[in-house]
């Protein structure tokens, strides 16, 4: 591949704020610094699995049904989903107790609860990319939600 910056590359070993070292590719001389802040690869792994873990006992979340680098990863990709939900659940006036004039505010709530049993590690995996925007659950509430 050939460097089109004006930038020269460097190749070099930078030792992170976990004290472990990695070897990189660098183009822009900024970057050296900002890597020296930020953990290894490994530790961030390990500390964002620390955090889903968390998430999933504070949320009461079911285990996830898959091969174990499955889970690893829908594990992160389920408590950014869900986490998104809490997030716009907390726009919404409180339906509780629902009334008949809250239909879409129960309806975003039984998303929210069927979202949450969803145990195939590979359903979160298919929708990594999926972000819970005001306009996406729009969309998927006016297709309807059933429990």
């Amino acid at each position: 591949m050939t460097n089109t910056t004006t930038e020269p590359i460097l190749k070099t070993t930078i030792r992170h704020r976990c004290g472990h070292t990695g070897q990189y590719v660098i183009t822009k001389p900024r970057a050296v610094n900002w890597l020296r802040t930020q953990p290894c690869r490994a530790c961030a792994a390990v500390e964002q699995q620390r955090q889903a873990a968390t998430f999933e006992r504070t949320h009461n979340l079911p285990p996830l049904i898959g091969t174990e680098k499955q889970i690893a990863f829908a594990a992160q990709i389920r408590c950014r989903i869900i986490h998104e939900l809490l997030q716009l659940r907390r726009k919404i006036p409180n339906p509780v107790p629902p009334g008949p004039n809250q239909p879409r505010a129960r309806a975003f709530l039984r998303l929210l609860e069927k979202t949450k049993r969803c145990t195939s590690a590979r359903a979160w995996i298919d929708r990594k990319d999926f972000k819970a925007t005001p306009e996406a659950i729009n969309a998927i509430l006016s297709k309807g939600v059933t429990a």
